[in-house]
């Protein structure tokens, strides 16, 4: 009865140990970030308006890109720059965009959704 006794609360102690490490259970999953089915104009387009339209748009093409159409993100997210841009450095000086954080939910959106072939959704 002893032993039962000693293994059952073992168990728990280990279930309790693992589930309160929410990282190294998950990884850099952002938990109420629900990437498994990203929308171009649901999830993308919003975070693109609000991070990144203001220097990288028709009228104002900053580097050449244009984000404020769909065109121009899915050739960003196909050549790898957006995903690198978003993901480098705080420190670094191509780190997009600057002098703002875009946040681990919305760096994870995006590369969800060019994981996920960067639809027109």
């Amino acid at each position: 009865m002893k032993k039962i006794l000693l293994f059952a609360t073992l168990g728990f102690v280990l279930i309790q140990c693992e589930s309160e490490n929410f990282q190294d259970k998950y990884g850099d999953v952002v938990p109420d970030c629900d990437t498994t089915a990203v929308s171009f104009s649901t999830d993308i387009e919003p975070i693109m308006a609000e991070y990144c339209v203001s220097c990288h748009n028709t009228a104002s093409p900053f580097g050449g890109l244009d984000l404020s159409i769909y065109s121009g993100v899915k050739s960003a997210a196909d050549n790898g720059d957006l995903a690198d841009r978003i993901t480098r450095s705080s420190s670094d000086a191509l780190k997009m965009p600057p002098g703002e954080n875009l946040g681990d939910c919305n760096i994870n959106t995006i590369i969800a959704w060019v994981d996920q072939g960067a639809l027109e959704n």
